[in-house]
């Protein structure tokens, strides 16, 4: 219990000093953008979409953010993916 709370205050100071999305605003993000799986990720895509290609991109940006791809949606925008590659 006190590791995890030292843990929150620790990463609210580095938060603070590099700039990054505080832990509550992580939370609700995270909240409002649960993890999809492929199906559901080709789903929301644009239907003229190749499916191998936009499973392809997800996965390069996911790799290059160091991210889950299942944290990928189709409506992110860069400033979305970025605020996930800080948390």
């Amino acid at each position: 219990m006190i590791l995890a709370i030292l843990s929150c205050f620790l990463y609210e100071w580095l938060a603070r000093l590099f700039s990054w999305p505080s832990w509550k605003k992580l939370r609700a993000f995270q909240e409002k953008w649960p993890p999809i799986n492929d199906a559901e990720f080709l789903q929301r895509c644009p239907s003229d979409l190749d499916p191998e290609i936009a499973l392809k991109v997800r996965n390069t940006l996911a790799d290059v953010m160091r991210i889950d791809p299942e944290e990928i949606h189709p409506e992110h925008s860069l400033l979305d993916l970025e605020f996930l590659a800080c948390g």
